[in-house]
């Protein structure tokens, strides 16, 4: 069951690199591909700490369980991230995720 959860992470990665390089020139490519894997090898060690804190601060005794809150704090992520690249990126306002030819 486990599984279900972890491939459509496997398979994000790739469609993310693959998105994110449409949007850069050629001459930038090995630039952004090593930010990209530097951010991901920073993000695979500081957010299963950072969530495991959470999700135990959130069923601790002394306090009243906060149900979701990893999942919500999650959502609140993603969500800024989507607006970070709506304001930055004029495509995205467009509703286009990829870059013409």
């Amino acid at each position: 069951m486990a599984h279900l959860l972890i491939v459509p992470g496997g398979v994000a990665g790739p469609a993310l690199q693959s998105l994110m390089s449409g949007k850069m020139p050629p001459d930038q490519q090995g630039r952004l591909q090593g930010a990209a894997a530097s951010l991901f090898s920073v993000a695979s060690i500081v957010v299963p700490v950072a969530f495991t804190q959470l999700f135990a601060w959130t069923i601790a005794a002394s306090r009243p369980a906060i149900l979701g809150a990893t999942i919500l704090l999650g959502a609140v992520l993603t969500f800024s991230a989507r607006c970070a690249v709506a304001a930055t990126d004029p495509d995205s306002a467009k509703g286009s995720t990829m870059r013409a030819t």
